[in-house]
This record gives C-alpha cells, sequence and structure tokens, in this order.
C-alpha cells in the first residue's frame, strides 16, 4: 500500500526548476531580441550596475542561472543515484517502503 506524500525538499525543487527556466527563457529572449526586450536588459543592468552595458548584465545573469542549472542537475543524478531512483525516472513507477498504518 502507497500513501502518497508531499516532500517539502521536493514542492522547493520543483519551484526552483521553475525559477530558473523562467529566469533563463527572460534573459535568453533579452539577448536573442533586445529591442523587443528591453525591460528586461534594463532590469538585468539595475541588478548589477557594475556592469558598462545592460546587455552585459543580462548574459552575466544567464551565464550564472546556466551554472545553476548544471549543479542542479549533478545534485539531481547523484541524489537519483544514490537513493536507487533511477529506475523510477526511466519506468515512472514509484517503489517507497510505507510504515504499516492500520493498527
Amino acid at each position: 500500500k502507497y500513501a502518497e506524500k508531499i516532500v517539502p525538499t521536493e514542492v522547493l525543487a520543483w519551484w526552483g526548476w521553475f525559477a530558473l527556466w523562467t529566469i533563463m527563457v527572460l534573459t535568453g529572449l533579452a539577448l536573442l531580441f533586445p529591442e523587443s526586450f528591453n525591460f528586461i536588459n534594463r532590469l538585468c543592468y539595475a541588478i548589477l550596475p557594475a556592469f558598462s552595458k545592460a546587455t552585459a548584465a543580462t548574459r552575466f545573469i544567464h551565464l550564472v542561472v546556466s551554472m545553476g542549472f548544471v549543479i542542479y542537475m549533478m545534485i539531481h543524478a547523484y541524489a537519483s543515484w544514490t537513493f536507487g531512483m533511477v529506475g523510477s525516472m526511466v519506468s515512472g513507477s514509484n517503489e517507497e517502503p510505507v510504515a504499516n498504518l492500520e493498527k
């Protein structure tokens, strides 16, 4: 018998993925279409005013977030391997031991 549970770290991980993807898409569009997404370039420049141009600040944020992706994926792969969940990622089934709830 399997009891579905919400794990706070799993929820945090999903929100982390969502935030990283959102930042990557917005900064990527701002780098690809600088005239149309100038407000994102200006926002990045407001966050990092040390750069000489707004596009450079956007590029730096895009780079840092992409490095965050790589680190995030490495942690995910390590945790999947350590806890023996690689098969679950491929098959979609989830086999977790559950305490006996019927007493």
